[in-house]
């Protein structure tokens, strides 16, 4: 028995059709946020395929599991003078300088365990040709968002020049016959020369850079 459209405890009685009605909004505004989403990752899937294809970097996309290339783009393959699918299904580290493979492995694996979000290091890659060049290498790990590892990706920039000149002024700073040294704001050693160890009389570079540039004057 209803009374002034309530019941006998003075609730409301909802009409069946009013759920309905309510569920078909939620079921159409869910929907859209769907499209919504969904166009979006399209935008996004586009974009990163542009940058894949056409950016300056070397970018590859790895298998975190097996730890093999499914996927390299044309600056990657140019770098290392290979047609781009006798680089597919190759180990990451197949490239490597064997002199900088022992670093980048326990990397590799903190980023895999998910211990750090990134790698970003120096390293040598050797060309077909056998010759080695130097890069900058940042790596990804694309995880779900209940953590399920996607797929991996590596951008390579190439500075093998800078880091020629690098090597020379340091082979300079070795080499020269003049006591040369760097050091913080506060007077700690940072660097110092064969040359500076022998004119301060100490017995290796370890020792003095243990001492307080202030220490010398």
């Amino acid at each position: 028995e209803v009374d002034g459209g309530r019941g006998e405890h003075g609730k409301v009685i909802e009409h069946p059709l009013a759920r309905v009605g309510a569920l078909v909004d939620r079921l159409a505004r869910s929907e859209a946020e769907l499209q919504s989403t969904v166009r979006a990752w399209r935008d996004s899937e586009e974009r990163f395929r542009k940058i894949f294809e056409d950016g300056p970097l070397g970018m590859v996309i790895f298998d975190p599991n097996a730890l093999v290339f499914v996927g390299v783009n044309r600056q990657f393959a140019e770098m290392l003078g290979y047609p781009a699918d006798e680089l597919v299904r190759r180990h990451v580290l197949d490239f490597t300088d064997p002199a900088d493979t022992a670093e980048g492995v326990p990397a590799l694996r903190r980023l895999l365990a998910g211990d750090i979000p990134f790698i970003s290091r120096e390293s040598r890659f050797v060309r077909k040709s056998g010759e080695r060049i130097w890069c900058h290498i940042t790596s990804i790990i694309f995880r779900n968002d209940d953590g399920t590892v996607l797929y991996g990706v590596k951008m390579i920039q190439v500075f093998t020049e800078r880091k020629s000149v690098e090597e020379r002024l340091q082979q300079l700073f070795e080499r020269v016959p003049v006591g040369l040294y760097r050091a913080a704001p506060d007077g700690t050693l940072l660097d110092a020369n064969p040359a500076l160890v022998q004119i301060l009389g100490y017995p290796d570079r370890e020792t003095l850079l243990a001492t307080n540039a202030r220490a010398l004057y």
